[in-house]
């Protein structure tokens, strides 16, 4: 999902979360994609993960990548009997 910032450009928010009837478990989001370590136990297996340093930043990745990113994504919650879902998880009303 990109956000307008103000002043020109986009923010990424959330570009994939995966979870099961009991909710959320994890997100793809800015703490991925601006990590400055190396460690990343996202499910987007690394492959966001600190892209908001690189040129083309997180908007190229998606733009060249997002198909083989999420299929590989879908996989490996699959393994471990999660559902993946792009964009922001929706709030669930009472």
């Amino acid at each position: 999902m990109m956000i307008a910032r103000p002043g020109g450009g986009s923010l990424v928010a959330t570009l994939m979360w995966w979870g099961n009837s009991e909710g959320v478990k994890g997100r793809c989001d800015a703490k991925c994609h601006g990590a400055a370590g190396p460690d990343c136990d996202c499910m987007c297996g690394g492959a966001f993960h600190g892209t908001r340093h690189q040129q083309g930043g997180v908007e190229q990745t998606v733009e060249v990548h997002m198909s083989e990113i999420y299929e590989a994504a879908k996989q490996r919650a699959k393994a471990e009997g999660l559902q993946i879902h792009l964009g922001e998880p929706q709030l669930r009303l009472l």
